[in-house]
């Protein structure tokens, strides 16, 4: 596998990441309020869970953006391989 690939691939699964710590940070909120939510011992505001389905669709095009970019390695290699 060569550099970039290899840098591509590590990219991609590194993207897949979210840690509680990131997502509170984006959504404004502190991790400890982010945990309350999750378990219900807090309301959730509505202007949150908007800006948290945004941080999703956000990652999710990223993940695809990164995943196309696999697919294309991917068909290189193998053309390469022929």
């Amino acid at each position: 596998m060569d550099n970039k690939t290899r840098r591509a691939l590590n990219t991609a699964i590194g993207s897949a990441n979210l840690t509680v710590k990131s997502i509170a940070s984006a959504l404004g909120v502190s991790q400890s309020a982010l945990r309350r939510y999750r378990r219900g011992t807090r309301p959730v505001p509505p202007k949150l869970l908007n800006a948290a389905a945004a941080l999703l669709r956000y990652q999710a095009e990223r993940l695809t953006t990164k995943a196309t970019m696999l697919e294309s390695f991917a068909a290189k290699t193998a053309k390469r391989e022929d």
